[in-house]
């Protein structure tokens, strides 16, 4: 993408784009192509976020969650919820 390109492949802002894109094809019923952009974004979103300030990561986390109990895949979605928690603890 022209995103991707201008910003690099590792780039905080790319993965809150990938995110959102995520969210779009979920709701569109596209759990497929949402998965695959869940996991990019929380990849990226692992390599950059700062401790100071983990609520796209908690957000990202908890939203392919989300995706992952509406495919029936408890144990993995419990433990991205654990993360998300995790990261927000305290705040």
């Amino acid at each position: 993408s022209i995103r991707e390109k201008t910003l690099g492949p590792n780039h905080a802002d790319l993965a809150s784009d990938l995110s959102s894109l995520a969210g779009l094809y979920f709701n569109q019923g596209n759990l497929t192509k949402a998965e695959s952009l869940y996991k990019r974004s929380v990849a990226i979103m692992e390599k950059t976020q700062t401790s100071n300030d983990p609520t796209n990561l908690a957000t990202s986390l908890n939203n392919y969650a989300i995706l992952l109990r509406k495919t029936k895949r408890e144990a993995e979605a419990s433990k991205l919820e654990n993360q998300a928690r995790a990261l927000t603890r305290g705040r």
